[in-house]
């Protein structure tokens, strides 16, 4: 009688249907998430991350400038001294305003990264200037070059402001 019990739980265990992972697919999937996590590492540098998009903001902020100075039909602009940049209105630099979605008036740069010093205006018609009382006129393309210096890298990345139109691709 003993036997025939145990054939019949023998039967019910095996009939039953397994819960759960094993040992080995467990590790499988250790080692493929380890691997996974070793490339996005490695490719991922958020020094260099940081100045594309530092690079970016710049040039919408630069285009801000320009749909302000075109709104107002006034001068716009943006004076950076290296390690931060503003923007302000007028002929000089001294009356400054927020950036959308700032909270102060003066942006600085991260950590690791600066810019050349410059001051870029635009007239009510949207001309750029290289000066804030608009008394020169781009007639060559200004570049403005942020660099960045993490981990004993340097890496540059560069704006230009066109002449006349003063757009910035």
């Amino acid at each position: 009688m003993s036997k025939s019990t145990l054939l019949i739980n023998t039967s019910r265990t095996s009939g039953r249907p397994h819960r759960g992972f094993t040992l080995m697919e467990v590790i499988a999937v250790l080692i493929i998430m380890a691997i996974i996590a070793v490339g996005l590492s490695v490719s991922y540098d958020s020094g260099f991350h940081d100045l594309e998009q530092e690079t970016d903001l710049l040039r919408s902020r630069i285009r801000y400038a320009q749909s302000r100075a075109l709104g107002n039909n006034s001068p716009f602009g943006i004076a950076c001294t290296g390690g931060q940049y503003f923007l302000f209105s007028g002929l000089s630099t001294a009356t400054t305003h927020v950036f959308p979605g700032e909270d102060q008036p003066q942006y600085s740069l991260p950590n690791g990264i600066t810019a050349n010093s410059f001051i870029i205006s635009f007239d009510g018609w949207g001309v750029p200037y290289s000066n804030a009382a608009q008394a020169t006129a781009l007639t060559i393309a200004t570049t403005i070059t942020l660099t960045s210096s993490q981990g004993g890298k340097t890496e540059s990345s560069t704006t230009t402001v066109t002449p006349l139109t003063g757009f910035v691709p």
